[in-house]
């Protein structure tokens, strides 16, 4: 990577963050997202769905999601569960679905834990659903893979090489409101 490249990744801010996320080699389809995980099952379709409305509802003044939105949404996550398990038990090898994953991201790209090795230069298609239920797609390439100290597998840091504007726009804006609420909740109320 060249020194400009290195530089300019460098000055993008950067946050630890638990999103909605799946990954597969370009060309291979989203099937392989599971990275090695059993399919998704009743617990994993329960938590793919309640934690959108459980975002924007933390999000909403009390006062204005309780009466008329925490319902509807709520009903909307009962149907949409039913419909899941349903396929579920339609196609007992699973259901994707995007898995709650440990990323440190910021506009420029990201890294996540993986059980699957990929090689530098790799091309990924990546699926980011920021909350509350924000889809966020872009291509990226491989730059590092690293033994994670922490957890078994590995570490895998990716540059984003295909993301549009608005993609880009949207995860900045979600970085910095991530960035803002941790500095207020460590600063304590005013």
């Amino acid at each position: 990577m060249d020194t400009v490249a290195s530089e300019n990744r460098r000055e993008w801010l950067r946050v630890d963050e638990r999103l909605l996320f799946e990954y597969w080699p370009v060309g291979e389809g989203s099937v392989s997202s599971s990275d090695g995980l059993a399919p998704a099952g009743d617990a994993e379709i329960a938590e793919f769905l309640s934690k959108p409305t459980t975002d924007l509802l933390a999000r909403l003044p009390v006062q204005e999601s309780e009466p008329v939105l925490a319902p509807w949404l709520m009903k909307i996550d009962y149907v949409l569960t039913l419909v899941l398990k349903t396929l579920l038990r339609l196609h007992p090898e699973g259901v994707p679905l995007p898995r709650l994953t440990d990323v440190n991201i910021s506009a420029g790209g990201l890294s996540f834990q993986s059980t699957r090795s990929f090689g530098p230069g790799e091309l990924l298609d990546l699926r980011l659903i920021l909350p509350p239920f924000i889809p966020v797609h872009a291509r990226a390439e491989v730059i590092r893979v690293t033994a994670d100290q922490v957890a078994s597998g590995l570490l895998v840091a990716v540059r984003f090489v295909d993301i549009s504007p608005d993609d880009q726009e949207r995860l900045i804006k979600h970085i910095l409101s991530v960035q803002a609420k941790r500095v207020r909740m460590r600063n304590g109320p005013s």
